[in-house]
């Protein structure tokens, strides 16, 4: 659920989304080809991906809904939509004294 920040501002999220297929890597928002790289302290970077700010619960289901369709898919023997990929959905929320400058590209991970 997409809330409003502790002030009454409004909450905007950044999405980016990318399937990883063997070694290539494609933005699902774009289309085009990025790089998923992991950083010296143990973050992921997702490097050249495209950042989709939403800022309503709509607008997430939507962008999601459009990712998901657009991922990779073919039939198998035991299932008629397999995914031969993985998908990295990130979920960027910014905090109110987050600096300026920070590098929304720059993600840690955290496991679901």
């Amino acid at each position: 659920r997409v809330q409003h920040g502790a002030h009454g501002s409004a909450c905007l999220l950044r999405v980016s989304a990318v399937e990883v297929i063997g070694r290539r890597c494609v933005d699902l928002i774009s289309k085009c080809d990025c790089q998923v790289l992991t950083t010296a302290d143990g973050g992921l970077e997702l490097k050249g991906a495209t950042l989709e700010t939403v800022s309503s619960e709509s607008q997430l289901s939507q962008l999601l809904s459009r990712v998901f369709a657009a991922r990779a898919t073919e039939a198998t023997a035991g299932n008629s939509t397999s995914s031969r990929s993985h998908m990295i959905v990130s979920i960027d929320v910014p905090s109110e004294n987050q600096a300026p400058h920070a590098d929304p590209a720059r993600r840690d991970t955290f496991p679901i």
